[in-house]
């Protein structure tokens, strides 16, 4: 089993064999690797590269990036739906969530978020995203990507 950790500062993922407890690679990503979700296949890695405005895929059998894609604002937080096939990224400089197909990414919805808006969390259903702030619990934005439905206290 591995894990893998963003390190911001060199734009690379540490990988980590957890039965040896120690880093065997260090795969270059990008600039300022920030967030890891994993697809529901176990396949694929997506990581947000906020020095560079992108997400990067990641091939987890070969551990290499296999596809960039721009994501303008400054990608922050992700998360993948349960069905595998609506990506959710915080843009932190548009105080902005973004729905992204993960076939093709293309955009779903976009919804404005508070600032600033730290974390991000799907409902088991996949029919609510949670985006979390520093001030109150955070808000909850319809997966349809409608509106803020309701704000939590």
């Amino acid at each position: 089993s591995l894990a893998f950790v963003a390190n911001e500062g060199d734009g690379t993922l540490g990988v980590i064999a957890l039965a040896r407890s120690r880093m065997i690679q260090e795969v270059p990503v990008g600039a300022m690797p920030h967030n890891i979700a994993f697809d529901p296949t176990g396949q694929l890695m997506y990581v947000t590269l906020q020095g560079a405005d992108q997400f990067a895929i990641m091939d987890l059998e070969m551990l290499n990036v296999v596809d960039t894609v721009g994501v303008p604002g400054q990608p922050h937080n992700l998360a993948i739906s349960p069905d595998g096939e609506t990506l959710y990224i915080t843009l932190l400089e548009r105080r902005e969530l973004l729905a992204l197909t993960l076939a093709g990414s293309v955009v779903r919805g976009r919804a404005p978020l508070p600032e600033p808006h730290y974390g991000i969390a799907l409902s088991p259903d996949g029919s609510h995203v949670f985006v979390g702030n520093r001030h109150q619990a955070g808000g909850v934005q319809e997966a349809s990507m409608r509106a803020c439905s309701a704000s939590i206290r």
